[in-house]
Order: structure tokens, then C-alpha cells, then sequence
């Protein structure tokens, strides 16, 4: 037996008549690294609407999160004293591909153009400005949260 499912079988599902063992609902969350809580609060609650639902500081560790959700999206932010900020290559959208890791996550919006007015209005960083990807049949638009995080707004065409 290996750690999820047995040697004969895939983790992501059925080989050669096998049974899954474990079977995906989605993703749970996204842990983002902020450097000030408070400010990454106050933004993620008062710009995207999103809802704290947990906060918890591990004690002797420096290390103190919360969990925030919304539309059934959660979101894990942690400030770890002593992190330190994304290089300046990372800050680009098409840049941050350069640096192993997770360069954004997305949020489905049902309009782009709504997404990139809102924004405006609320004076947010918008980094890229609405893209067509025709081959994905997708709009998006990015965004920065205040440590430079970048969001993606993604509408689907097809």
C-alpha cells in the first residue's frame, strides 16, 4: 500500500479495473502569505466581499492565520514574522511564470468587463487589463492584492 490508493491503482482513478481510493471534490482553499494580517483582512473582506470565518495565532511559532470564504471559495491567509516579499520578476503576470510555485489562482466572474469596471471604480491594481484567450475560450483580467498576490478574474466563452 503507498499513501493514498495501492500499488495496482491511480490516484486519480480507476487502472486497468482498479478501484479509486480517493476521489477529488475540488480544491479546498488557497494559502496566500501576507505580510500585515490586519491590512490582508480588512482588503479581502472590504474589496472582495469575502467573510472571516476563522483566525488562529500557533503559539511560539510566529505564525498566525485566518480563513476567509465566500460564493464557496475559501481563501487561508498567514503572516509568518520574518517572511519575505515576492522577487520584483514575480510581480508581472507573464513574468511570474520565471519562479517555481503559485504564480495566481482565478475566480470565475460572469463578465470580464463588469470585473475590469469594478475594479477601476474601487481604484484597485489592475496589472493586466482585459485578454482574450481564444484557444481557451476564456476573458480574464488580473489584479493584485496590497502584498502583490495576483488574482485572476475569468469569464469562460464557451
Amino acid at each position: 500500500m503507498t499513501g493514498f490508493c495501492s500499488s495496482t491503482q491511480s490516484l486519480f482513478g480507476a487502472v486497468s479495473g482498479t478501484t479509486l481510493i480517493v476521489q477529488f471534490t475540488g480544491i479546498h482553499h488557497v494559502g496566500i502569505v501576507v505580510s500585515d494580517l490586519e491590512r490582508s483582512l480588512d482588503w479581502y473582506r472590504t474589496v472582495l466581499e469575502f467573510e472571516l470565518r476563522a483566525r488562529t495565532i500557533v503559539p511560539d511559532t510566529g505564525l498566525e492565520f485566518a480563513y476567509v470564504s465566500r460564493d464557496g471559495i475559501e481563501l487561508e491567509l498567514f503572516m509568518q514574522l520574518g517572511s519575505k516579499p515576492a522577487s520584483a520578476d514575480a510581480r508581472g503576470v507573464f513574468s511570474s511564470f520565471h519562479q517555481q510555485g503559485i504564480p495566481h489562482f482565478a475566480l470565475g466572474v460572469a463578465s470580464v468587463d463588469a470585473a475590469y469596471e469594478w475594479a477601476v471604480g474601487k481604484g484597485l491594481d489592475v496589472i493586466l487589463a482585459p485578454q482574450v484567450n481564444e484557444t481557451m475560450g476564456v476573458r480574464y483580467l488580473f489584479i493584485a492584492d496590497p502584498d502583490g498576490t495576483q488574482i485572476e478574474f475569468l469569464e469562460r466563452l464557451i
